[in-house]
């Protein structure tokens, strides 16, 4: 490197001024390594990064960015931008959900907040109208339900059919404690 670079560079920082290592290695064809070198060797101030003040697509606040491409100032931002409020078409309440997700609930047409809610949802719309389901009483709490008839002819290991998973556990828990033969 020839002594030109040095005493400009040297030239630039005079007055105490600060200097750029990016804007003094474009001046002077070197790297912003070698100017910030030669800046330490002669104790010349070395101006700080530039910040990037971006804008969040959220809240509009002004934030520093790590990143000149960051578009949210925190997770909860990203999170509220990602995720919209949406009504469960069986009980009315409200829940968030993630657009992604929302986008394909809605080539179905429906949303449910749990499992729970769509399965009811399902019971009303689908197998009242069902043609190839029968009626059956569940073992445990003989309660009245309906099932598909294949789902009938299936007779599993003790051919018994229970309305939920629940009396299924209840019944099995009974039957290995004696109480029920």
């Amino acid at each position: 490197m020839n002594a030109g670079v040095r005493e400009q560079i040297i030239q630039m920082g005079a007055g105490g001024k600060c200097v750029s290592p990016t804007r003094a290695a474009r001046q002077l064809g070197v790297s912003r390594q070698r100017v910030s070198q030669i800046c330490h060797e002669h104790n010349i101030k070395v101006a700080p990064k530039a910040k990037n003040y971006l804008i969040c697509n959220q809240c509009g606040k002004t934030f520093i960015g790590k990143t000149k491409i960051q578009k949210f100032c925190s997770t909860r931002c990203f999170s509220n931008y990602h995720h919209i409020e949406i009504e469960c078409e069986w009980c009315g309440g409200h829940f968030r959900r993630f657009t992604g997700i929302v986008s394909r609930e809605r080539n179905s047409g429906h949303s449910f907040c749990s499992k729970r809610c769509h399965g009811y949802w399902t019971a009303k719309n689908f197998l009242s109208q069902c043609k190839d389901c029968e009626t059956s009483v569940c073992p445990e709490c003989g309660r009245t339900f309906m099932m598909t008839s294949s789902k009938r002819n299936y007779n599993g290991k003790t051919g018994l059919h229970f309305c939920s998973g629940e009396c299924v556990l209840k019944y099995f828990h009974k039957l290995r404690k004696g109480v029920k033969q």
